[in-house]
């Protein structure tokens, strides 16, 4: 495989990456289904440096340059 840029020694945005700024992001069930054919993966995600987190809540989500506003979502309201 060639990169256009030299891997750092430690973890960070390269050039050679311009998505490398943008959040990536494994959503629970894809979380689920990776464990049920890997066991332990989740766990090892997060031991070597994964963030469990609220996507909606946590992240900060623009839209054509505007902030949108965070939303927790309600799972009870849904249904």
């Amino acid at each position: 495989m060639y990169d256009r840029d030299t891997l750092p020694d430690q973890p960070g945005h390269r050039r050679g990456v311009p998505q490398s700024k943008q959040l990536h992001a494994l959503h629970a069930r894809g979380a689920q289904a990776l464990d049920e054919l890997l066991p332990g993966f989740r766990d090892e995600m997060i031991a070597s440096g994964g963030v469990i987190a609220d996507t909606q809540g946590d992240a900060h989500w623009y839209l054509d340059d505007y902030l949108l506003s965070p939303r927790r979502p309600d799972w009870r309201a849904s249904r």
